[in-house]
């Protein structure tokens, strides 16, 4: 009997041998997607000298001037300035719910 309970055990440790290189295959597999995914990003943003990036920015209303400002909260920049809109230029009144 203790050879039969040896070849269990070594069949038992054969097959954690083989799900622990498979949890490593895996792992390295991840590792190396997700650098392939780096590199194909670096690629780009070498070749076209530019990346999209989200920024905050704020739109403003200046009544004194008539115009629309959209400025980069990061930098302060002006990326839009226009003149106002009909529906901009309509400014809403406080109202305290009573009626007159």
């Amino acid at each position: 009997m203790v050879a039969g309970d040896e070849l269990a055990q070594k069949i038992d440790d054969l097959k954690k041998v083989k799900a622990d290189k498979i949890a490593i295959t895996k792992d390295f597999n991840a590792q190396e997607s997700a650098l392939e995914a780096d590199i194909q990003r670096q690629q780009l943003l070498v070749r076209n000298k530019w990346e999209y990036m989200s920024v905050d920015c704020e739109n403003t209303l200046d009544y004194a001037s008539l115009e629309c400002r959209v400025v980069r909260l990061d930098t302060g920049e002006i990326v839009i300035q226009r003149a106002m809109n009909q529906e901009e230029k309509e400014m809403t009144l406080p109202f305290d719910g009573e009626s007159e």
